[in-house]
Parts: C-alpha cells; structure tokens; sequence
C-alpha cells in the first residue's frame, strides 16, 4: 500500500489489453545486472499473457498516460516472471480503478472499506485483486502509486501472506521506476538512503534481521509507530541492495520461492537466507552495511519484448 493522503463513484471506461509475449530464452548469470555502466536486456519469458484493465471513474485516461501505465506494468510482469522465475497464474488479471480525485477515491474508500487508513493514497485489496489510486495533480506521483500497487499484485499471486518487509520493499523499489522510450530507469530514494547512512554514521543501525523475522502484524505496528519509517526504510534499502547485482536478485528469486513453499513460517525469511545468500544472514547484513555507505546509482533496463495491444471501450457502473 502507498502511505500517503488523498482522498463518487460515477461512470467508468474499461480499456483492456491483451499482452503477448514472444518467445525468448533465459538470461545468463552474467546478464542479471542492472547498472548505469551494463544496463540489462531483458527478454520476455515464454508462453506470458497478461490482462491489463483500467478502470477510469468519472475521469479520462489519455493515451499516452495508458500507454505509459502499459508499458511500466509489462516491464513489471516480465521481470517478476523473467528474473524471479514466476509462473503466473493463467487468469492473472491487473486491473486498476482510477478515481477522478482524492477525493471521490477517499468517498469510495470510506464507504466500502472502512477500515483503510486515510493517509493511503493507493490500495492493493489482495480480497478481489484489484488497485485503487486516484488522479493528481502530480502526474509522476500517480504513476509511483500504480508501479507500487502493481508490484503488491503481482508478487502475492504466486507467494501468499508474502512478508512485508520484502513485500513493500520491492514496492517502494519499483515505485521509483521511469519508463520511457530508451528503457526502464530506477532511481534510488534518497531520503531512504540518507536515513540509512544517518544511522550507520551514528552507530545506530535498527537490527535488519530482527525486522526480516517480524510477522506482518509485528511489521505493521512497527510501521505505524515508528516516527523515522523504519521498517520501510530497512524494506527498501536491502532490497535496492539485493537488486543491485547478479547474487542479490538470484537470491530474491529464490527467496520468495521459499516463502510460497512455506506461507505460514514467520522465520522464513530468515530461514531462505541462510539457506541461499553466500554465507548466510550474517553475510548478507555485513554486505548491506557495506553497501550503504557508498554512492547510489539509478538501475537501468533495457527491456527487449514485444506485445500487442486490443482495447476495447465500454460504459457502466461499478
């Protein structure tokens, strides 16, 4: 979920698209990068489709901000299924309700879920697999909102009760993609990191693994209280870490094939550590905290697949 405040339910257009992905085989371990110097070509895996339905309240998407939603969410699909070797359900469907406003997005949320924090400005409700965000002002912040989501959506269809701290942190990661004509670009977030290297430089560094071994309710309570955004700020910098070379997203991939192995065991994270990072939890902590101290770099994708796109235009209620 994104942690922020804005808040009629009318009309809606639905565009759906088909996309297809061409054949392609598997990267090299030595192509799993993603760094200004080696950007990575990333092929599409065999046999994905993917539906993709936005779902516009009382507003109008225009293209090219569909097509940039398309695309963003393509690359997305592609890399979850590419680089952390998803087999994605065969009805996996993303579908995206728009809201014209904060504030018919906070109407509709206070009507029919109640019990969402206001200060979420965009929701993943795992019940009926559907986002909801709305229209702003900032059109980059929108997008931020519809990566985010898109990631919680896509990661819990084949790894449930997911933990949080991988979970949001591979949201808050790709929250801060660019997609383009050139590529896909992740930029670091920079508050984040300063917090991180604020910490280490004052010898008080929250306990990473302590945070990785909380349940999501521990997780979340942590979340509301803390002050400094602690267990997200940890979330997204080991997990900027882990993407940051080859050994870091092969372990991601196999971590989160643990997990869906393993939905109910609140150590199993830590457990998947020890088991597949080079030289264990203890290893991977130092590795992070000699990482943190270093300059850091956007991500750059070049991603190389093909789809195709059938939209289809209808009117109703929702």
């Amino acid at each position: 979920m994104s942690k922020k405040f804005y808040g009629q339910v009318l009309t809606f257009a639905c565009i759906v698209f088909s996309l297809g992905a061409s054949p392609a085989e598997y990267p090299s371990q030595s192509q799993l990068r993603a760094n200004p110097v080696h950007p990575l070509h990333l092929p599409v895996k065999k046999n994905q489709v993917q539906v993709v339905e936005l779902i516009a309240h009382d507003c109008v998407l225009d293209p090219l901000m569909q097509d940039k939603m398309h695309r963003g969410i393509q690359f997305l699909h592609n890399f979850y299924a590419q680089y952390l070797d998803y087999d994605f359900s065969d009805n996996l469907t993303v579908r995206i309700h728009v809201f014209k406003d904060a504030d018919a997005y906070r109407q509709y949320i206070d009507a029919t879920y109640p019990h969402i924090p206001k200060t979420w400005i965009g929701v993943y409700l795992s019940g009926t697999n559907e986002i909801l965000v709305s229209l702003e002002n900032d059109e980059e912040a929108f997008y931020k909102n519809v990566f985010h989501e898109t990631s919680h959506l896509l990661l819990t269809d084949k790894v449930k009760n997911c933990p949080n701290w991988i979970n949001e942190g591979l949201a808050e990661y790709f929250e801060y993609m660019d997609v383009d004509g050139n590529g896909v670009f992740v930029h670091p977030q920079m508050v984040k990191d300063n917090r991180t290297k604020n910490w280490q430089g004052r010898n008080a560094m929250p306990n990473l693994l302590a945070s990785v071994s909380m349940t999501n309710k521990e997780w979340n309570f942590n979340d509301n209280l803390s002050d400094s955004d602690e267990p997200r700020t940890l979330g997204w910098s080991v997990s900027y870490f882990l993407m940051s070379d080859a050994k870091g997203k092969v372990f991601i991939g196999q971590l989160l094939g643990y997990l869906s192995r393993y939905p109910n065991d609140p150590q199993a994270s830590l457990r998947a550590m020890n088991e597949y990072y080079p030289g264990g939890s203890q290893k991977l902590m130092r590795e992070w905290q000699e990482w943190i101290v270093r300059k850091r770099e956007k991500h750059t994708y070049l991603p190389n697949y093909h789809f195709n796109s059938n939209a289809a235009l209808t009117d109703g209620e929702w």
